[in-house]
Protein backbone atom coordinates (compact mmCIF):
# COMPACT_ATOMS: atom_id res chain seq x y z
CA UNK A 1 0.00 0.00 0.00
CA UNK A 2 2.90 2.39 0.82
CA UNK A 3 3.89 2.30 -2.79
CA UNK A 4 0.93 4.19 -3.81
CA UNK A 5 1.76 6.99 -1.95
CA UNK A 6 5.80 7.17 -1.35
CA UNK A 7 8.18 7.69 -4.58
CA UNK A 8 9.52 4.61 -5.49
CA UNK A 9 13.49 4.86 -4.49
CA UNK A 10 12.07 6.10 -1.09
CA UNK A 11 9.96 3.13 -0.41
CA UNK A 12 12.87 0.70 -2.05
CA UNK A 13 15.23 2.46 0.42
CA UNK A 14 13.23 1.88 3.60
CA UNK A 15 12.01 -1.58 2.82
CA UNK A 16 16.04 -2.67 1.94
CA UNK A 17 17.23 -0.70 5.28
CA UNK A 18 14.40 -2.48 7.22
CA UNK A 19 15.05 -5.98 5.65
CA UNK A 20 18.94 -5.04 6.80
CA UNK A 21 18.12 -3.89 9.83
CA UNK A 22 16.07 -7.41 10.88
CA UNK A 23 18.84 -9.24 10.43
CA UNK A 24 20.91 -8.83 13.70
CA UNK A 25 17.35 -9.39 16.18
CA UNK A 26 17.17 -13.24 14.75
CA UNK A 27 19.49 -14.54 17.86
CA UNK A 28 18.33 -16.05 20.87
CA UNK A 29 21.67 -14.78 22.39
CA UNK A 30 21.30 -10.78 22.84
CA UNK A 31 19.39 -9.84 26.14
CA UNK A 32 17.64 -7.32 27.13
CA UNK A 33 18.80 -4.11 25.78
CA UNK A 34 17.67 -1.36 28.49
CA UNK A 35 15.99 1.65 27.81
CA UNK A 36 16.59 0.79 24.04
CA UNK A 37 13.67 -1.98 24.53
CA UNK A 38 10.97 0.85 24.53
CA UNK A 39 11.65 2.45 21.07
CA UNK A 40 13.48 -0.40 18.71
CA UNK A 41 12.36 -3.60 18.06
CA UNK A 42 15.54 -5.86 19.60
CA UNK A 43 16.22 -9.58 19.57
CA UNK A 44 14.08 -9.49 22.70
CA UNK A 45 11.13 -8.49 21.05
CA UNK A 46 11.60 -10.26 17.99
CA UNK A 47 11.85 -13.69 19.94
CA UNK A 48 8.34 -13.48 20.92
CA UNK A 49 7.14 -12.97 17.73
CA UNK A 50 8.67 -16.27 16.44
CA UNK A 51 6.93 -17.99 19.76
CA UNK A 52 4.23 -20.01 19.29
CA UNK A 53 3.58 -19.85 22.94
CA UNK A 54 -0.65 -18.20 23.35
CA UNK A 55 1.39 -15.29 25.26
CA UNK A 56 3.30 -15.01 22.21
CA UNK A 57 0.19 -15.32 18.95
CA UNK A 58 -0.03 -12.01 17.13
CA UNK A 59 2.66 -9.88 19.25
CA UNK A 60 5.26 -7.89 18.05
CA UNK A 61 4.90 -7.13 14.67
CA UNK A 62 7.27 -4.20 14.37
CA UNK A 63 10.21 -4.10 11.72
CA UNK A 64 12.42 -1.77 13.33
CA UNK A 65 10.70 0.66 15.91
CA UNK A 66 9.27 -1.00 18.52
CA UNK A 67 6.65 1.67 19.49
CA UNK A 68 3.90 0.84 16.75
CA UNK A 69 2.78 -2.08 18.60
CA UNK A 70 2.66 -0.18 21.71
CA UNK A 71 0.70 2.04 20.12
CA UNK A 72 -1.98 -0.61 18.83
CA UNK A 73 -1.54 -3.05 21.51
CA UNK A 74 -0.10 -5.70 19.74
CA UNK A 75 3.04 -5.55 22.51
CA UNK A 76 4.39 -8.52 24.44
CA UNK A 77 7.55 -8.32 26.55
CA UNK A 78 9.56 -11.11 27.14
CA UNK A 79 9.18 -12.96 30.37
CA UNK A 80 10.23 -16.07 32.66
CA UNK A 81 8.44 -18.44 29.70
CA UNK A 82 10.71 -19.63 26.64
CA UNK A 83 9.02 -19.07 23.53
CA UNK A 84 8.36 -22.39 21.77
CA UNK A 85 9.49 -21.53 18.11
CA UNK A 86 7.12 -22.07 14.96
CA UNK A 87 3.88 -22.45 13.39
CA UNK A 88 0.94 -23.39 15.68
CA UNK A 89 0.86 -26.66 13.67
CA UNK A 90 3.92 -27.77 12.49
CA UNK A 91 3.22 -27.88 8.62
CA UNK A 92 5.04 -31.72 7.19
CA UNK A 93 6.49 -31.58 3.93
CA UNK A 94 9.35 -29.25 1.91
CA UNK A 95 7.41 -29.22 -1.55
CA UNK A 96 7.47 -25.30 -1.50
CA UNK A 97 4.83 -24.54 -3.90
CA UNK A 98 2.62 -26.23 -1.18
CA UNK A 99 4.22 -23.99 1.60
CA UNK A 100 3.60 -20.75 -0.20
CA UNK A 101 -0.37 -21.62 -0.18
CA UNK A 102 -1.44 -23.88 2.20
CA UNK A 103 -2.68 -20.70 5.10
CA UNK A 104 -4.80 -19.83 1.91
CA UNK A 105 -6.26 -23.41 2.10
CA UNK A 106 -6.53 -23.49 5.74
CA UNK A 107 -8.44 -20.31 6.03
CA UNK A 108 -10.60 -20.34 2.75
CA UNK A 109 -11.82 -24.04 2.74
CA UNK A 110 -10.47 -26.11 5.96
CA UNK A 111 -11.95 -23.71 8.04
CA UNK A 112 -15.10 -22.63 6.86
CA UNK A 113 -16.28 -26.08 6.66
CA UNK A 114 -14.86 -27.86 9.96
CA UNK A 115 -17.17 -30.05 11.81
CA UNK A 116 -17.87 -30.55 15.38
CA UNK A 117 -17.84 -34.42 16.80
CA UNK A 118 -21.39 -34.75 15.53
CA UNK A 119 -20.32 -33.56 11.57
CA UNK A 120 -22.18 -30.73 12.62
CA UNK A 121 -20.40 -27.33 10.49
CA UNK A 122 -18.97 -25.76 13.36
CA UNK A 123 -19.69 -22.20 11.24
CA UNK A 124 -23.01 -22.72 9.22
CA UNK A 125 -24.56 -20.84 6.21
CA UNK A 126 -22.54 -17.98 4.25
CA UNK A 127 -22.65 -15.12 6.39
CA UNK A 128 -21.18 -17.09 9.29
CA UNK A 129 -18.03 -18.55 7.03
CA UNK A 130 -17.39 -14.34 5.59
CA UNK A 131 -17.59 -13.36 8.99
CA UNK A 132 -15.08 -16.54 10.41
CA UNK A 133 -12.48 -14.76 7.65
CA UNK A 134 -12.18 -12.05 9.85
CA UNK A 135 -11.67 -13.36 12.74
CA UNK A 136 -8.48 -13.78 15.03
CA UNK A 137 -6.86 -16.43 14.26
CA UNK A 138 -7.73 -19.84 16.21
CA UNK A 139 -11.19 -18.46 16.59
CA UNK A 140 -14.49 -20.67 17.65
CA UNK A 141 -18.21 -19.95 18.78
CA UNK A 142 -17.99 -19.01 21.79
CA UNK A 143 -14.49 -17.61 22.52
CA UNK A 144 -14.21 -14.07 24.09
CA UNK A 145 -13.20 -11.52 21.76
CA UNK A 146 -11.87 -7.82 22.61
CA UNK A 147 -11.26 -4.77 20.70
CA UNK A 148 -8.07 -3.73 19.78
CA UNK A 149 -8.14 0.23 17.70
CA UNK A 150 -10.04 -1.05 14.80
CA UNK A 151 -9.51 -5.21 15.23
CA UNK A 152 -10.62 -8.45 17.31
CA UNK A 153 -8.57 -10.62 19.06
CA UNK A 154 -9.22 -13.42 21.59
CA UNK A 155 -9.40 -12.07 25.04
CA UNK A 156 -7.57 -15.56 25.86
CA UNK A 157 -5.23 -16.66 22.97
CA UNK A 158 -4.70 -20.06 25.05
CA UNK A 159 -8.35 -20.91 23.59
CA UNK A 160 -7.10 -20.88 20.06
CA UNK A 161 -4.02 -22.78 20.23
CA UNK A 162 -3.71 -26.44 20.81
CA UNK A 163 -1.07 -27.45 23.47
CA UNK A 164 2.74 -26.59 23.58
CA UNK A 165 4.93 -29.52 21.98
CA UNK A 166 7.76 -28.66 24.07
CA UNK A 167 10.33 -31.15 22.22
CA UNK A 168 9.51 -30.00 18.72
CA UNK A 169 9.73 -33.46 16.19
CA UNK A 170 11.03 -31.91 13.14
CA UNK A 171 9.73 -33.21 10.03
CA UNK A 172 12.28 -35.37 8.19
CA UNK A 173 12.39 -38.18 5.96
CA UNK A 174 16.31 -39.55 5.69
CA UNK A 175 17.93 -39.63 2.32
CA UNK A 176 20.63 -42.08 1.00
CA UNK A 177 24.11 -40.31 0.60
CA UNK A 178 23.49 -41.07 -3.27
CA UNK A 179 20.52 -38.74 -2.67
CA UNK A 180 21.94 -35.75 -0.47
CA UNK A 181 24.79 -35.41 -3.03
CA UNK A 182 22.10 -34.63 -5.68
CA UNK A 183 19.78 -32.74 -3.51
CA UNK A 184 22.85 -30.42 -2.60
CA UNK A 185 24.58 -30.49 -6.43
CA UNK A 186 20.98 -29.11 -8.04
CA UNK A 187 20.29 -26.60 -5.29
CA UNK A 188 23.81 -24.81 -6.37
CA UNK A 189 23.03 -25.20 -9.83
CA UNK A 190 20.05 -23.32 -8.64
CA UNK A 191 21.54 -20.81 -6.97
CA UNK A 192 23.99 -20.30 -9.73
CA UNK A 193 21.05 -20.27 -12.08
CA UNK A 194 19.43 -17.38 -9.84
CA UNK A 195 22.22 -15.13 -9.64
CA UNK A 196 23.14 -15.59 -13.45
CA UNK A 197 19.14 -14.36 -14.18
CA UNK A 198 19.45 -11.68 -11.30
CA UNK A 199 21.90 -9.81 -13.42
CA UNK A 200 21.08 -10.31 -16.67
CA UNK A 201 16.82 -10.73 -16.09
CA UNK A 202 16.15 -7.13 -17.77
CA UNK A 203 18.57 -7.51 -20.89
CA UNK A 204 17.32 -11.35 -21.67
CA UNK A 205 14.62 -12.11 -24.45
CA UNK A 206 11.59 -13.11 -23.15
CA UNK A 207 12.29 -17.16 -23.95
CA UNK A 208 15.27 -16.63 -21.74
CA UNK A 209 13.50 -15.21 -19.51
CA UNK A 210 11.03 -17.77 -19.18
CA UNK A 211 13.29 -20.56 -19.10
CA UNK A 212 15.38 -19.43 -16.42
CA UNK A 213 12.35 -19.30 -14.13
CA UNK A 214 11.37 -22.37 -15.10
CA UNK A 215 14.69 -23.82 -14.71
CA UNK A 216 14.73 -22.20 -10.80
CA UNK A 217 11.28 -23.10 -9.93
CA UNK A 218 10.75 -26.68 -11.18
CA UNK A 219 14.44 -27.12 -9.53
CA UNK A 220 13.31 -25.70 -6.50
CA UNK A 221 9.93 -27.70 -6.51
CA UNK A 222 11.93 -31.11 -7.24
CA UNK A 223 14.09 -30.95 -4.51
CA UNK A 224 11.12 -30.85 -2.38
CA UNK A 225 9.50 -33.62 -4.08
CA UNK A 226 13.37 -35.76 -3.32
CA UNK A 227 13.13 -34.52 0.35
CA UNK A 228 9.36 -35.61 1.00
CA UNK A 229 10.34 -39.47 -0.44
CA UNK A 230 7.04 -38.90 -3.04
CA UNK A 231 6.92 -42.09 -5.05
CA UNK A 232 7.31 -40.10 -8.49
CA UNK A 233 10.11 -37.76 -7.30
CA UNK A 234 12.28 -39.91 -9.37
CA UNK A 235 10.89 -40.09 -12.68
CA UNK A 236 9.41 -36.91 -12.78
CA UNK A 237 13.12 -35.08 -12.05
CA UNK A 238 14.33 -37.09 -15.26
CA UNK A 239 11.95 -35.52 -17.00
CA UNK A 240 12.42 -32.47 -16.19
CA UNK A 241 16.57 -33.28 -16.75
CA UNK A 242 15.73 -33.60 -20.08
CA UNK A 243 13.50 -31.17 -20.69
CA UNK A 244 15.96 -28.35 -19.59
CA UNK A 245 18.95 -30.35 -21.65
CA UNK A 246 17.02 -30.16 -24.98
CA UNK A 247 16.25 -26.73 -24.59
CA UNK A 248 20.27 -25.68 -23.17
CA UNK A 249 21.06 -28.02 -26.62
CA UNK A 250 18.74 -25.88 -28.64
CA UNK A 251 20.09 -22.65 -27.51
CA UNK A 252 23.61 -23.53 -27.07
CA UNK A 253 24.14 -23.13 -23.39
CA UNK A 254 26.89 -25.65 -23.10
CA UNK A 255 27.51 -25.24 -19.07
CA UNK A 256 23.84 -26.14 -18.14
CA UNK A 257 23.56 -28.73 -21.09
CA UNK A 258 26.78 -30.90 -19.58
CA UNK A 259 25.43 -30.25 -16.00
CA UNK A 260 22.24 -31.44 -16.67
CA UNK A 261 23.77 -34.69 -19.16
CA UNK A 262 25.61 -35.74 -16.07
CA UNK A 263 22.81 -35.46 -13.60
CA UNK A 264 20.04 -37.49 -16.00
CA UNK A 265 23.17 -39.84 -15.97
CA UNK A 266 23.38 -40.15 -12.02
CA UNK A 267 19.47 -40.33 -11.60
CA UNK A 268 19.57 -42.93 -13.77
CA UNK A 269 21.69 -45.23 -11.68
CA UNK A 270 20.03 -43.94 -9.17
CA UNK A 271 16.34 -44.93 -10.49
CA UNK A 272 17.92 -48.58 -11.68
CA UNK A 273 19.34 -49.34 -8.54
CA UNK A 274 16.72 -48.37 -6.83
CA UNK A 275 18.61 -45.73 -4.64
CA UNK A 276 16.26 -42.95 -5.79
Amino acid sequence: MQSFVVPPPMFLTHKALNALYQFWIHNEITPNLGPLEYLLNTPSHHRIHHGRNPYCIDKNYGGVFIIWDRIFGTFEPENEEKPIYGLVENVKTFNPFYLQLFEFKNLGWDKLFKVDDRAWEIFPGILNKIKTLFMPPGYLPGYELEWTWFWLKLKNPAEGVPPIEEKVKKYHKPLNLCETLYVVAQFGLANFAYIQFSHSRSTLPWSNFFAYLFFILSTVQSIGFLLDKKWFSGGLELVRLVLITLYCGYVNNSLIFVAELISIAYVYLLLINKKL
